[in-house]
């Protein structure tokens, strides 16, 4: 909690930096006064835009400083460091090559002719999703559903209302979000441990991240099951930015399915791809590993997985949570 005492030093500082700073000449105001940060969010990636205190537009301490928002800024503070410190923990964890069997045999055409008998083929893959109820931050609808290939049907649903308590912080979704993906599939391992997926897709970003360290990164580590970002806009990081360049190259160069060009942040590190899933669409994925997989066994899994643009675990999952919101408010009427 948040002191009288300390509000009040917090509210003095920031007053007096106010006031100085009003003194300064308005270019230099200018360039200090903003900066933007883009994050994703499970459903529709959003935008957000920082301002700083001394925007001269706003010119919020004129109205005065609610209390209660610097205590929960406060707060925020508090629960930023901590998740910062189990974010690089896990991401020490995270492996980004192929681990798997049928990862690295998947160009195999005939297992058995190669002496490779105990392979067990690529068969159950799991998509996930949440998708929020309209104008609602809290209450939202989990689902992890699992297909089965070849055909790609849905062999196994569990979706459910959930209500995410915990703040949202750019850079920080899956410490929202993560718990009921991961619970849902420990219940699924007791459940039914014959139809456990080899792979999970996440309607999220894998290290196409701030911290290269995503939703579907934060999932597979802590399952231990290879895991793909896929994502339906781009995540702003490192230099990748969606701008006129981007476009460009996306006509250029995604002439039809299966196309890709790398996304490679200002360092030189490739976080991920622009995918053309399929020849149906030209408005492209962009996908990610999470854990336990390369990048290019990850476009190729999105690709087999693809009939139309989003691969059909993650589509079926975000069509299954959808209309159970949908029924359920249907109910409540």
């Amino acid at each position: 909690m948040v002191t009288n005492e300390a509000k009040y030093v917090i509210f003095s500082f920031i007053k007096s930096n106010y006031y100085f700073t009003k003194q300064i000449d308005r270019s230099h105001n200018n360039s200090m006064s903003s900066s933007s940060t883009s994050v994703n969010s499970s459903a529709d990636r959003i935008q957000v835009e920082e301002k700083t205190c001394f925007d001269d537009q706003n010119e919020p301490l004129k109205k005065g400083i609610d209390s209660t928002e610097l205590e929960k800024q406060a707060n925020n503070e508090d629960i930023t460091k901590g998740w910062e410190s189990e974010q690089i923990r896990l991401k020490s964890l995270c492996v980004l090559e192929d681990v798997e069997p049928w990862e690295i045999h998947r160009f195999v055409d005939s297992q058995s002719t190669l002496g490779l008998k105990d392979v067990k083929p690529l068969k159950y893959i799991a998509g996930t999703d949440i998708s929020f109820v309209k104008g609602d931050e809290t209450n939202a609808c989990a689902a992890v559903v699992v297909i089965e290939l070849p055909n790609l049907e849905v062999i196994y649903e569990d979706i459910s209302m959930v209500e995410l308590t915990a703040p949202y912080i750019p850079g920080f979704l899956a410490f929202r979000e993560a718990e009921f993906i991961v619970k849902k599939f420990d219940k699924l391992r007791n459940l039914k441990p014959e139809i456990m997926p080899q792979a999970i897709m996440v309607d999220g970003n894998g290290i196409l991240h701030a911290r290269e360290f995503g939703l579907a990164c934060h999932i597979g580590v802590q399952l231990g099951i290879p895991t793909v970002g896929v994502a339906k806009t781009l995540y702003y990081v490192d230099g990748i930015k969606k701008n006129e360049e981007h476009q460009n190259k996306i006509k250029m160069n995604l002439k039809k399915g299966g196309d890709t060009f790398p996304l490679i942040s200002n360092s030189g590190k490739t976080l991920g791809v622009t995918l053309r899933s399929c020849d149906k669409t030209t408005k492209p994925i962009y996908v990610s590993p999470g854990h336990n997989i390369s990048l290019e066994t990850a476009v190729w899994l999105v690709q087999l997985c693809c009939k139309y643009r989003i691969p059909e675990p993650v589509r079926q999952a975000d069509i299954k949570s959808r209309e159970h919101i949908r029924e359920k408010w249907k109910s409540n009427e």
